[in-house]
């Protein structure tokens, strides 16, 4: 039985800007609200092996009970009236939200060793939402030794994801640059009024079907090598739009502008089931394990490959944005998915015990990617790029361990961001491969009970 409860909260505050509105009386500093999430999930589960039924039959069963909730408290009345603070205008009381919900899951799982070569695996997974309704899902996977250092594995499983809290309830509006203008874009709940006017579908859930095949090989003794193909499709994808309220030339649209405007915005996004995607990926994990002097070594290597695709098709898109589909879901959101992250990405870790001491030397390799800055910016290839990690442990006692280490050790960063890209020089490097933190060094005193 356990109890996992966790929280987190952003807390806006904007500084050295103004309310123009409020013209010499504005504050130049203003508390612009919070949005807070929390969530408490309890799980209980039983397992139990039957030696003597087959060649081992393995029975497991539980039970889940989570309740989630979901707020966003209004910033203080300068930072919202008349347009708001500049840069990010204050959350409004129109944009508070304090709502939650909760769900309750059962599953059982049952594997046997049907025979000395053959593993059967059976699993089934019934969950109850308050506010999604009910789903029933399932997996089946199997084993089978071909050699005693020879196998080969396969699953099919079926899942399901409910819109989260965030994707049906977050609001707010912000000044962005669409189009190459400075703007006041919304983003709008999918069950506001104005999404409703529009004909944006109620969210619903996310379903998938997944499929892998693997091998499994241990040519010597301590060398172990998998390899593993899988193919997730998932239908009915949320996404955020692109801001509309312009055409596909960057064009204002009237009548978008209009109905936007009663918000304070001149554009509005908003979550909805707008794609089908497909995966196709390969984990290959090779693994040796050897005695160096008085120590011990492991060597292992990963590799991933990882394709994304969107269906050229959307779902159910308003028929006022008929012939409008890049501006509804934009070749910027789908390159998201499509070419943001890098399709192959490899680590080669040594690790190495001598006594108290453990040295920590790992080298990843995240491929290139490819950023479109549509409408406004361009299409630009970020080269693959090293990022080296280094830890060296001790142990002071049995149960105390100090380390000192770095993570991204030689500061790499991605390639800067091509002019239009790059928010008119703010942004320096894009959010992709190892991110935009470069190098983080630290030292760490750990215990155990």
């Amino acid at each position: 039985v356990s109890n996992t409860i966790g929280e987190n909260k952003f807390v806006y505050d904007v500084s050295n800007t103004n309310n123009v509105s409020l013209g010499a009386n504005s504050p130049t500093d203003f508390k612009a609200g919070n949005h807070s999430f929390l969530q408490n999930t309890v799980n209980a589960d039983v397992t139990r092996l039957y030696k003597d039924i087959f060649n081992g039959l393995n029975v497991a069963f539980g039970g889940e009970y989570r309740f989630e909730k979901y707020k966003i408290v209004a910033g203080e009345e300068a930072s919202y009236i008349d347009g708001g603070s500049q840069s990010f205008p204050g959350f409004s009381p129109l944009n508070a939200v304090n709502e939650n919900r909760n769900s309750v899951g059962v599953y059982a799982d049952v594997e046997a060793d049907i025979t000395e070569k053959l593993l059967i695996g059976v699993a089934g997974r019934y969950e109850d939402f308050s506010d999604f309704g009910n789903t029933l899902n399932g997996k089946l996977s199997a084993r089978y030794k071909i050699l005693d250092n020879l196998f080969v594995r396969g699953a099919i499983s079926t899942g399901f994801r409910a819109p989260s809290l965030h994707q049906q309830y977050f609001n707010n509006i912000a000044t962005d640059a669409v189009d190459g203008k400075i703007l006041n874009s919304g983003i709008f709940r999918n069950d506001s009024d104005v999404a409703k006017q529009l004909g944006i579908p109620k969210l619903k859930e996310e379903t998938s079907r997944n499929y892998s095949f693997g091998v499994v090989f241990s040519p010597i003794k301590k060398l172990n090598i998998t390899a593993d193909y899988y193919h997730i499709r998932i239908d009915n994808r949320i996404i955020l739009t692109g801001n509309l309220g312009n055409d596909a030339y960057g064009e204002p649209v009237p009548e978008l502008r209009d109905l936007f405007a009663v918000y304070g915005a001149q554009t509005g996004r908003f979550f909805t089931n707008a794609i089908n995607t497909t995966t196709n990926g390969l984990d290959l994990v090779i693994d040796y394990d050897m005695n160096v002097g008085e120590g011990k070594m492991n060597l292992s290597l990963l590799y991933n490959y990882n394709d994304n695709k969107v269906d050229k098709h959307l779902n159910n898109v308003p028929a006022l944005f008929a012939g409008q589909e890049d501006v509804y879901y934009g070749p910027q959101e789908r390159s998201l998915i499509e070419t943001n992250t890098p399709k192959h990405k490899g680590t080669f870790a040594i690790n190495y015990s001598l006594s108290k001491w453990n040295f920590l030397l790992r080298n990843t390799y995240f491929g290139e990617v490819i950023r479109d800055g549509f409408p406004f910016g361009g299409i630009q290839k970020h080269n693959g790029k090293v990022v080296t990690d280094l830890t060296v442990a001790y142990k002071l006692t049995p149960k105390i361990q100090v380390a000192l280490g770095a993570n991204n050790l030689f500061d790499v960063f991605p390639d800067k961001q091509i002019y239009e890209n790059s928010y008119y020089g703010v942004f320096k490097y894009a959010p992709v491969q190892m991110g935009t933190t470069g190098a983080y060094y630290f030292g760490r005193m750990s215990f155990s009970l």
